[in-house]
């Protein structure tokens, strides 16, 4: 398979992949991964042609890990992936999330979860 995109990669003053961008051959984004702390921003462009008419799908996800984590790049079967992973690990550990949120084309939460400590926050203030 031949795949014609741009890869960005940006890496804070430790060394560590903070940001992943993937651009098509036109310069156009369709893989965004930043990890700020322990929150990770992850935007996935797909745009299709069907019947004449060019389609885009946007899913875009915010992750809240419970842990210290980085971003690591790796191929896999030919594709580039990005995932969070423990940090100062030496395996692919995934860290544990607190809390998601998935979102499709800006219409509308997909799905999501919330840490419990957060309502029992919440809780308290009522």
């Amino acid at each position: 398979m031949n795949q014609n995109y741009k890869s960005i990669f940006l890496y804070n003053k430790n060394n560590e992949l903070t940001t992943y961008v993937d651009l098509d051959e036109n310069d156009k984004l369709f893989g965004y991964y930043n990890l700020s702390g322990r929150d990770l921003t992850k935007i996935n462009v797909c745009s299709y042609k069907e019947k004449n008419k060019v389609y885009t799908d946007v899913k875009k996800a915010k992750i809240t890990f419970g842990e210290d984590c980085t971003l690591h790049h790796m191929f896999l079967d030919g594709d580039s992936r990005v995932a969070a992973i423990k940090k100062n690990s030496f395996r692919l550990d995934p860290p544990v999330a607190l809390s998601r949120i998935y979102s499709h084309n800006d219409e509308g939460i997909e799905s999501y979860t919330i840490n419990p400590d957060k309502i029992k926050d919440w809780l308290s203030k009522i």
